[in-house]
């Protein structure tokens, strides 16, 4: 789309670290400047990186991860330049990348680093006589778990492991995988796994989520009316009083005191509502990692802003995006709930096969969120718009789930 044209701006991405109970307990920082196919500060210029830790400067810690860890890819020049050392040391992971060797330099760098109070990882590490000198350095490795032969790996753990370093496990895209790194000793995962739906024959959604998707099929009624919507939402106590809530919090940007269930209806119009109704059976699931409901909402409120870029409606934008991981909360195959539900055929198209304007609103989220900028780059679409929108989906889904949890 012509409307979004490139501008001299960075792209910027977050991806959670879990611990063994699958809490977040850090974010990995994601970074491209404008021109350059690096998916993180993986260029080898000076310059490339200092504008990589500029911008993280810019947009503020807390801003991108809130009051957890940063984890932030480091070449050789900015540990060697020392100009990380902006940075709080007990917010950051310092993560060196696997073309570091450790020579002299590096080694008196590293050593400098730890002396402020920073914390070392070691990106995709692999055990050599020129890197075999920073494992004693290192708080934590990362190994990658498509990459190493899973014969192999069990060898890798016992080479490494010592008192003190923790095991990250990446690119953990299964549930079975997650076990299996776990059973080897690794304390510390990242991938989508959490993200997939557990697929196990005979299992049967929790009660309440079923009937909350109820709610929203009844409301996919074309020629539903005022009455209809209001009967249906007050069959759930819990529900009316979540949704009165939720209506009346800052994070909707109403400027009314919301009455009742149906001035609250009347207020946000049927599309929100079965939106809200949506993001409501979300943060109900209790067990369900809480780092699934942050990105189906950063989704939702990153494809509704999209969406105003290329003239879609930004409600169904937001509803592709809140929908599009409903099969890890309800642990079915995404194409048999979508039908349930009897969504629109344009929302399903999106939803199932990433066809359409929406489904391509839909890619363009996920393909930010994972950091591709190389698919991003595709699209064309203006970076600018894409780092602004991501950003503020971030600081509105954290203020969302604040409002709704009161934490």
């Amino acid at each position: 789309p012509e409307r979004w044209m490139t501008a001299q701006s960075s792209l910027v991405a977050r991806q959670p670290i879990f611990d063994r109970s699958v809490k977040v307990c850090a974010y990995e920082i994601l970074f491209r400047a404008h021109g350059h196919e690096s998916a993180k500060f993986e260029s080898a210029e000076f310059a490339t990186a200092e504008v990589g830790v500029n911008a993280l400067l810019d947009i503020g810690l807390d801003r991108l991860v809130g009051n957890r860890v940063a984890w932030i890819n480091i070449p050789r020049e900015v540990l060697v330049s020392g100009i990380y050392e902006f940075f709080p040391p007990e917010r950051v992971v310092l993560e060196l990348l696997e073309t570091i060797e450790a020579d002299a330099e590096v080694l008196r760098a590293i050593g400098r680093a730890k002396s402020l109070g920073f914390k070392i990882a070691l990106d995709d590490f692999v055990l050599t006589g020129r890197t075999q000198a920073l494992v004693p350095l290192a708080n934590f490795v990362k190994l990658d778990a498509l990459a190493i032969d899973a014969n192999d790996l069990p060898a890798v753990v016992r080479d490494l492991r010592r008192p003190g370093l923790r095991l990250l496990a990446e690119k953990v895209e299964t549930h079975e995988v997650f076990k299996s790194m776990g059973a080897l000793g690794c304390e510390l995962f990242q991938g989508y796994f959490f993200a997939r739906p557990q697929l196990i024959k005979g299992r049967r959604a929790p009660t309440n989520r079923i009937a909350l998707l109820r709610v929203v099929a009844g409301m996919q009624d074309a020629d539903a009316s005022l009455e209809s919507i209001e009967e249906l939402i007050q069959g759930d106590v819990g529900l009316t009083y979540r949704l009165m809530r939720y209506v009346n919090s800052v994070a909707v940007g109403t400027i009314v005191n919301i009455e009742s269930l149906r001035h609250a209806i009347m207020t946000l119009g049927f599309e929100r509502v079965r939106a809200c109704v949506l993001v409501l059976m979300l943060t109900s699931c209790e067990d369900k990692p809480d780092e699934l409901v942050t990105t189906s909402l950063v989704r939702a409120r990153y494809c509704q802003l999209l969406c105003g870029f290329s003239n879609l409606d930004p409600q169904r934008g937001f509803l592709v995006g809140l929908m599009s991981v409903i099969d890890a909360f309800l642990d079915r195959e995404l194409k048999s709930i979508v039908e349930e539900i009897g969504l629109a055929d344009d929302i399903v198209r999106a939803l199932v096969a990433h066809e359409g304007e929406l489904g391509l609103v839909l890619e363009a989220a996920i393909a930010c969120e994972s950091a591709d900028w190389e698919r991003l780059n595709e699209m064309k679409l203006s970076q600018h718009a894409l780092r602004d929108t991501y950003l503020d989906a971030l600081s509105w889904s954290a203020q969302l789930q604040s409002s709704l949890t009161g934490r």
